[in-house]
């Protein structure tokens, strides 16, 4: 299996402005061919990473879904603030 998380943590990092905030988790899920990804970011950088009309958000599923096919998976992922 691909480091999912490096992968994410390498396209999101640039569009931080604090990437110390920054912390990518691959939650357990019941079905073995689905990996989902919390990105957790302060609440002041989610917009970012989200994006107008949430196209940088599109784009970053986009990116790491095309990745995933590879191995067949399906990938899930959602953004939190804290």
């Amino acid at each position: 299996m691909k480091d999912y998380i490096n992968i994410v943590k390498t396209i999101v990092t640039p569009l931080l402005e604090d990437a110390s905030s920054l912390d990518v988790n691959i939650l357990s899920t019941a079905n073995d061919n689905e990996i989902k990804i919390l990105v957790i970011a302060h609440e002041s950088q989610i917009p970012r990473l989200i994006g107008k009309q949430g196209r940088n958000a599109n784009a970053i599923r986009q990116l790491i879904r095309a990745i995933a096919s590879e191995e067949h998976k399906k990938v899930l992922i959602d953004f939190e603030s804290f």
